[in-house]
């Protein structure tokens, strides 16, 4: 009996010890009562975006928004829902007719497209992260959590393909699966726009319907910045910006540059078929099927579907992207009958 007494009290001495020990442990450790609470928390109790919130839950980014991490959102109001006539549009072109019957897929590129890597206040916004350390007032993007990865496209022979777009400029090293080709999000500030003897009336001319407020993301406003969290920093905007088309999915959808699309495939794009991506495209999806990756000349200077500029940096496309020159149908038609009667 003495020794089962004993072995008892042994017992009871390690477990208070133990809940000591970890009690003192927790109330190291613990974050400190000053921090502010996370990104998905403090949007839920300013009570004016119920509706972005709808879509974070929907793209399942509410486990993420409400924990540890670095992040940089752009948060659209309620308000900036309704009164917002581009996205409306938006949603138009995908057969969406309400924010309520937005399916999770769009609903995750809305999210990811206003999510950014690592946590900005605007006065770090604007400065490029070169190999060498922070260049102040060069960038006007970043980089994004949203890509558009695995997609349909037509290769030459008019038949559809799961396509891969190239994440590189050339022929050579055109694609690495290390890379998803993350999209990158403008904004521009009054800091960006005077370094660079940029008058606001270049952004207008781009944005007309959206006046310059010293502080914008694409076409949006940012009505209040800096609002810190606990994992990361919120901005909050007053229209819901969508995710910006590359270069070859623009001229993929607008039929009014399809000759000129065409030249550009039949002369200077292949379909390359990659083993590697088929390969993941099986383990993401269970379907076996070879992936093609879709690959420009290097007699162009860019590839129109690489999202990372020249890459020769890390974050170059932070502060450079690439111009083109589309004809419209009707004008490269009659250019074309012009040349060929003229000489050929």
């Amino acid at each position: 009996m003495y020794h089962h007494i004993k072995r008892i009290t042994i017992l009871l001495l390690g477990v208070t010890a133990f809940f000591s020990c970890k009690k003192k442990f927790d109330d190291y450790y613990a974050p400190p009562a000053s921090l502010e609470p996370p990104i998905y928390q403090q949007l839920q109790s300013k009570g004016k975006f119920s509706k972005f919130i709808s879509l974070i839950d929907k793209a399942g980014y509410k486990q993420t928004l409400s924990s540890a991490g670095y992040w940089t959102i752009f948060a659209p109001t309620d308000s900036a829902f309704s009164a917002d006539t581009e996205f409306q549009a938006f949603l138009t072109g995908k057969g969406i007719t309400s924010v309520d019957a937005i399916d999770s897929t769009t609903a995750q590129s809305i999210v990811q497209f206003l999510l950014v890597y690592n946590a900005f206040n605007d006065d770090r916004l604007d400065d490029y992260q070169s190999n060498i350390g922070w260049v102040e007032n060069t960038a006007f993007k970043r980089r994004t959590a949203y890509y558009t990865g695995f997609y349909k496209d037509t290769n030459m022979a008019g038949n559809s393909i799961i396509a891969l777009a190239s994440n590189r400029n050339g022929n050579t090293n055109t694609v690495s699966l290390n890379d998803n080709n993350n999209k990158y999000i403008p904004f521009f500030t009054s800091n960006y726009l005077s370094l660079r003897g940029i008058p606001q009336s270049d952004y207008t001319y781009f944005y007309p319907n959206t006046a310059f407020s010293g502080f914008n993301v694409a076409n949006a406003k940012v009505t209040q910045k800096n609002i810190a969290a606990e994992n990361g920093v919120i901005h909050i905007i007053d229209h819901v910006v969508t995710p910006l088309l590359s270069l070859d999915q623009f001229l993929r959808t607008k039929p009014e540059y399809s000759e000129f699309k065409n030249l550009i495939d039949k002369y200077m794009a292949s379909f390359v078929q990659n083993a590697d991506a088929s390969h993941r495209y099986q383990v993401l999806t269970g379907i076996t099927t070879d992936v093609y990756v879709k690959m420009f000349s290097n007699l162009l200077a860019f590839s129109p579907n690489n999202e990372n500029f020249f890459k020769l940096q890390d974050n170059d496309a932070q502060q450079n992207g690439w111009s083109l020159l589309a004809p419209k149908n009707d004008s490269l038609l009659a250019y074309i009958k012009r040349i060929s009667s003229e000489g050929y």
